[in-house]
């Protein structure tokens, strides 16, 4: 297996010294890996509203489709289902009380 020194960034943390393979440094991905973003505390809350905000541009998107009487409903349900973009991800979360908050009011 062979390492893409270009390719590869690393998540660091505060004031972590660089790192460096065969005397090439990595890349430091600041605010946003994988498209997820994470803090320098390591927190996510801002993860989880970013990823509500994602949300609800989605269902903006959806809504003349979503409130167009033409369409029956049993397609508007599986619209909706599909459309799980806060909680792509969220399985590796924390379950703490401001997640929930946070997905609970994109839900309602």
């Amino acid at each position: 297996m062979q390492l893409n020194i270009k390719k590869t960034e690393y998540l660091g943390r505060g004031s972590q010294t660089d790192i460096s393979v065969n005397g090439e440094e990595l890349k430091k991905a600041l605010d946003e890996y994988l498209g997820s973003v994470i803090t320098s505390d390591g927190s996510n809350l801002s993860d989880a509203k970013a990823r509500v905000n994602v949300a609800w541009t989605k269902w903006r998107q959806l809504t003349g489709i979503l409130y167009d009487h033409r369409i029956p409903n049993h397609l508007k349900a599986k619209i909706y289902k599909t459309c799980t973009v806060a909680l792509y991800g969220t399985e590796c979360w924390p379950a703490s009380e401001e997640h929930k908050h946070a997905l609970n009011i994109m839900e309602m």
